[in-house]
């Protein structure tokens, strides 16, 4: 995780997985400032205000505001449910614009009947993808 977004909370609790890549991957404590984005906004960066076994707090400081997405399109046949979320974040951590989801005549009818984008397990492939952009 090069970047860790957020929807404009300024609290992660212990279960989320961004607290647990601040705490044991980066090895942040309270004070200290790390890499931060608001999901289709600006970035910049944040500083731990508090931090205690339970979560963390802090406020964020926008540097630049969003960078521009490639202009490419990705279109593609509906793979396997599991494929999909792989896919997804690896596409968003290229940067792409958006992705087409088609079905084809040889394709399993199926995979298009995948509860992925119902769950939000795409919406979070594409955040993972994006994260570790940076």
């Amino acid at each position: 995780m090069n970047i860790v977004l957020f929807d404009g909370e300024t609290y992660f609790s212990r279960g989320d997985a961004r607290y647990q890549h601040i705490k044991k991957i980066l090895h942040k404590r309270k004070s200290d400032s790390f890499q931060a984005g608001v999901i289709n906004g600006s970035e910049g960066e944040a500083s731990i205000t508090s931090m205690d076994d339970q979560g963390l707090s802090f406020v964020f400081t926008p540097t630049r505001p969003m960078r521009p997405l490639h202009p490419l399109i990705a279109v593609i046949g509906f793979p396997r449910p599991i494929q999909l979320k792989r896919i997804l974040r690896d596409l968003a951590s290229l940067g792409v614009s958006a992705v087409w989801l088609t079905g084809t005549e040889l394709g399993e009818k199926s995979y298009r009947e995948s509860t992925l984008v119902d769950r939000g397990a795409a919406r979070e492939g594409l955040l993972e993808g994006c994260m570790q952009a940076g």
